[in-house]
């Protein structure tokens, strides 16, 4: 049996990927700092952080490692040098600790948003991907569209709720990239597949998505699979920036951090498109209201 390490393995990506997973071939190791999310998926569960590279190294040595999945990662913070610390340092404890401890595979599960100009967000997701490739020999890097139906607190999974408990919404407009939602089974199914099916390496893939929406326009899908009339305000780029600037001098709670807002309107790439729940098919299936159709 092959010993694989999962970080990030409370979430609800990941214990999706680890239910698929074939116990008669790996044995699976997940670090978390959340267990009572992952009790009863029949992996040996180690608490600690991937900030802490003696835990990190032990691990990875007394456990045998064969390969990582690495997933655990910061996507909101008003203190910016949390992503560094957390999505870039974080891999590089691990690529390092994985180097010394001859494991074989590293696959780095990153995001769609990585790039120079997404915020701090995306660019230390960029970086993290950068050390990887200039220091491993075998590795492959997943980035993943906008994943929904795992969590109301962010993304597509919030502006679903937004438009079920508000009537009006404020809506980015000149964005020129689209949005491609991918229901987290589905990246699940993926990222299963290009992992253990298709044994990729040395290859960054996108994965997203059937159907791309502008914000507006998805907004609009919802509203009408709820049958329910919302007046849409748009902001322009330039407000947006403007809000951003605010909150970044400011101690203003609100909903978003100002990270967020260049990583909306950067240019992102489609890549594999995946077939599955669409967002009709989501509302129909998980919401089970009268009023979809």
């Amino acid at each position: 049996m092959q010993n694989v390490l999962i970080t990030g393995a409370s979430s609800a990506l990941m214990q999706e990927l680890i239910k698929k997973i074939d116990r008669s071939k790996f044995r699976v190791f997940g670090i978390s700092r959340n267990i009572s999310k992952i009790d009863g998926l029949n992996i040996e569960v180690l608490i600690g952080d991937i900030n802490d590279q003696v835990f990190i190294h032990n691990i990875i040595q007394d456990k045998k490692i064969d390969s990582i999945i690495h997933a655990a990662a910061i996507t909101h913070t008003r203190n910016t040098a949390d992503y560094f610390k957390v999505n870039l340092q974080g891999t590089i404890n691990l690529v390092d600790a994985a180097k010394g401890n001859n494991v074989h595979t590293f696959i780095f599960i990153s995001s769609r948003v990585a790039g120079n100009k997404s915020g701090d967000y995306g660019l230390s997701k960029l970086q993290a991907e950068d050390y990887l490739k200039n220091n491993f020999d075998h590795w492959l890097i997943i980035r993943p569209s906008e994943i929904y139906g795992s969590n109301k607190n962010e993304g597509i999974d919030k502006l679903i709720h937004d438009v079920e408990q508000k009537k009006i919404i404020l809506c980015p407009i000149n964005v020129k990239s689209k949005l491609f939602p991918i229901f987290y089974i589905d990246a699940a199914q993926a990222i299963y597949e290009l992992i253990f099916d298709h044994s990729y390496e040395k290859k960054v893939i996108t994965i997203n998505g059937l159907q791309g929406f502008s914000n507006y326009e998805l907004i609009k899908k919802i509203s009408t699979l709820l049958n329910k009339y919302i007046f849409i305000i748009p902001i322009p780029k330039f407000l947006m920036f403007i809000i951003k600037w605010l909150l970044e001098f400011s101690q203003i709670n609100a909903k978003i951090v100002p990270d967020q807002i260049p990583r909306l309107y950067s240019l992102k790439e489609t890549g594999l498109s995946c077939s599955g729940i669409q967002i009709e098919d989501y509302f129909k299936k998980e919401h089970k209201n009268k009023r979809f159709t």
